[in-house]
């Protein structure tokens, strides 16, 4: 999704608003489902959305990708039954997946990778 400025600020909001409907889902599901196949549910559901043309749109203005950020934190926090003063990279390293700018510059350097 793209807007008439070329913008993807509202692919952004798209993303967003789509991930914000999986944190009561989230809420209701880590009860009962096991804790080992949490990091697939989170895997199949969440990452693809963030991934998804992040070599674009992940060089928005940090308000934008903060917004994201923020999101993903929660919906990992939800999934490993982590507080809110929780230590974010720690939530990302269980999971093994990094911070969306992070994952901007990871899928940068494969694609890099991938033409050279």
């Amino acid at each position: 999704m793209i807007d008439d400025e070329l913008k993807w600020t509202d692919h952004i909001e798209h993303i967003y608003n789509k991930l914000l409907k999986y944190t009561s889902i989230f809420y209701k599901l880590r009860v009962q489902v096991p804790a080992r196949l949490l990091p697939n549910i989170y895997y199949a559901f969440v990452h693809p959305h963030l991934l998804y043309a992040t070599e674009i749109y992940g060089n928005m203005y940090p308000t934008y990708i903060d917004k994201l950020f923020k999101l993903n934190s929660k919906l990992l926090r939800i999934l490993q039954y982590k507080g809110t003063r929780s230590h974010v990279p720690d939530l990302y390293f269980t999971y093994n997946t990094l911070p969306i700018t992070l994952l901007r510059e990871q899928q940068l350097l494969i694609l890099a990778h991938k033409i050279i």
